[in-house]
């Protein structure tokens, strides 16, 4: 079994790489705060990267195992620091989008806290108030 550590970072390196790509496009601020939040000396050191800091098998498989496990080993605080590091994501490029919104809600699942418990959470963010939405379709 992978080290509670090892699945949290796999997990959120994996949801937040989802969310900066959710456009198509990566921003460099949205590349800064990926290198930001996950350094490739942590990744290194977790062995979810090689020398050339491509993604390991042991990668896949920690995130696949943070899928099974996170909502069981994780408490209520570590879950919802992880929501408050996603929407931090999403916001790197000023725009927040149905896309992303989706990633962080599938995030959310995951992790087995339910849409009141998140919205509730985002609703007391300081960031919350500097974000576009997108125009409804």
């Amino acid at each position: 079994m992978t080290d509670r550590l090892t699945l949290e970072l796999a997990f959120a390196y994996d949801v937040v790489r989802r969310l900066v790509g959710a456009d198509s496009v990566v921003t460099p601020e949205e590349a800064q705060f990926l290198q930001d939040a996950f350094p490739w000396a942590m990744l290194w050191d977790k062995k979810l990267i090689d020398a050339e800091q491509r993604f390991t098998p042991a990668f896949g498989e920690a995130v696949v195992e943070a899928h099974r496990t996170l909502r069981d080993v994780l408490d209520r605080h570590a879950k919802l620091s992880l929501i408050s590091l996603f929407l931090d994501a999403t916001l790197t490029d000023g725009v927040f989008q149905r896309e992303e919104g989706e990633i962080l809600m599938d995030a959310a699942r995951v992790l087995g806290l339910d849409a009141d418990e998140v919205m509730d959470h985002l609703g007391r963010q300081e960031s919350v108030g500097d974000v576009d939405l997108d125009e409804p379709e």
